[in-house]
């Protein structure tokens, strides 16, 4: 997720990177240059985010594991918290970080209200759900943006031929 933030921050207007720059030096009060556990925590419980986080967020963010985070795992915690990217298994409770397989018709009814499963609880049944239609998250995206069916259709047509 780190890499995929950092690209987000890179490609953004220098106006948003100020924001996030912003963003960063709200949470970092000591002037180190680094976020402290009680930093952070100090900023999650004025700004309300503790019930919609895992409860190891820090550990999930502090990439080098030095008990503080640095810009760029700040910028993860800023994209994290912009995009909605905390998704939790439904079958074993783990934050999901990378791949994971969602319910298509709960998905559908309401994105912020979907079933996700880890890989191995939806490999292994791992998990009671009334519907059976899973795709991965990123599959699932495409195909909502008809992006798979022109692509199949297209290769189809040059199978044809």
């Amino acid at each position: 997720m780190r890499a995929a933030a950092m690209a987000h921050y890179t490609n953004m207007s220098d106006k948003k990177q100020k924001e996030v720059v912003k963003f960063f030096n709200s949470i970092e009060k000591s002037g180190d240059g680094d976020v402290s556990t009680e930093e952070f925590l100090d900023f999650v419980r004025k700004k309300g985010f503790k019930m919609e986080l895992p409860q190891n967020v820090f550990k999930l963010l502090d990439e080098n594991n030095n008990g503080t985070l640095s810009f760029e795992e700040c910028v993860t915690f800023f994209y994290m918290i912009t995009y909605k990217k905390f998704s939790f298994c439904k079958g074993c409770e783990i934050f999901l970080s990378g791949l994971h397989f969602v319910c298509v018709k709960c998905y559908k009814a309401d994105e912020e209200k979907s079933f996700d499963l880890c890989s191995s609880c939806y490999r292994n049944k791992n998990h009671s759900h009334e519907h059976t239609e899973f795709l991965d998250k990123d599959v699932l995206i495409i195909s909502q943006e008809g992006i798979v069916g022109k692509t199949f259709n297209a290769l189809n047509a040059k199978l044809k031929h």
